[in-house]
């Protein structure tokens, strides 16, 4: 990729983002299907966007996104637990508390390492609704629990006692000179998680994300830093940028890079780019810039959950 500022310069640079706006919002909020599971003895409600094992991407009629299994090395992902001969809802190591920016809970993360609980042959099954049940029954000899390398995307949206983020705001963006459309679950930072900074909808503060930094499980999002607003002044056409997108957005996508988990990288036009600017649509295009002196870029050191729900045709400039 591109080259870095210093860390000390992009870090000045992050501190003067305010707000950091991810992208105009379309005309349009989602709520997208919840998916009910059980933690500490309550049903919650979670949302599956992306998994990086095709036939799990399958099943849950999700994207199907390889990178997501990386996750797992650098400890960003929590325990799922998912009964493979008893039929009750997935079980959930932890959860967001409560739901949204004020989040007190550092082991939350909507990245889920997929564990199998089987019971075993000669006991009874019974509903197990926390993961102290779970490790109880394992260590009891009543079930066996197998460790997988599938990761799910799948974000806890709601619970009985912490509220709720739904619903959804629709962002537009661009990603390989092509429109897409994108939302906001989660991310490593607290005050991006808040709708006033984000300017989309309240996200789970979720600091776990911060260990996918480097990791194979991370791709970048472009913004644009002028004035200390997100924007391209000269051109109101711009959007956010990614670096790639699902092809298609579902579980036949074909991109092997596709992760819905963006490392935040701002990036501004130099003196030397004549106004008016022109509107930036793909990562190719910002290497284009910057190997001619017209544009740089700094990491913010934010993570967020993005997950791309629509990919159009190529975006007009």
């Amino acid at each position: 990729m591109c080259s870095r500022i210093s860390r000390p310069a992009a870090l000045a640079l992050a501190l003067a983002l305010v707000p950091l706006v991810l992208s105009r919002a379309a005309a349009s909020k989602i709520h997208p299907p919840t998916i009910p599971a059980l933690a500490n003895g309550e049903t919650v409600d979670t949302m599956a966007t992306e998994a990086s094992d095709a036939a799990t991407a399958s099943a849950l009629g999700v994207t199907f996104a390889p990178p997501l299994a990386g996750a797992i090395g650098v400890n960003a992902t929590s325990p799922r637990y998912a009964v493979t001969n008893f039929t009750q809802p997935d079980v959930l190591s932890q959860v967001p508390s409560p739901v949204g920016p004020g989040n007190t809970n550092g082991n939350y993360s909507p990245l889920w390492q997929l564990f199998m609980v089987t019971w075993n042959s000669g006991k009874t099954p019974s509903l197990l609704d926390s993961e102290a049940k779970v490790l109880a029954a394992q260590q009891a000899g009543d079930v066996t629990v197998q460790s997988t390398s599938i990761v799910i995307n799948g974000p806890v949206v709601s619970t009985p006692s912490g509220g709720s983020i739904l619903p959804f705001d629709v962002l537009d963006g661009f990603a390989e000179g092509d429109d897409i459309q994108n939302i906001l679950t989660d991310t490593n930072n607290q005050s991006f998680a808040s709708v006033g900074e984000n300017q989309a909808n309240d996200a789970n503060y979720a600091p776990k994300l911060s260990n996918l930094a480097g990791s194979s499980a991370v791709s970048e999002l472009y913004k644009f830093a002028v004035a200390g607003v997100f924007s391209n002044p000269a051109n109101p056409k711009q959007l956010t940028f990614f670096e790639t997108h699902p092809d298609p957005v579902g579980e036949r996508n074909g991109s092997g890079e596709y992760t819905p988990m963006w490392s935040a990288v701002a990036v501004q036009f130099t003196a030397n780019e004549p106004m008016p600017f022109p509107v930036i649509t793909s990562s190719d295009q910002l290497d284009a810039e910057e190997a001619a002196g017209d544009m740089t870029e700094s990491d913010t050191w934010i993570i967020v959950d993005c997950p791309i729900i629509k990919v159009a045709g190529k975006a007009i400039k």
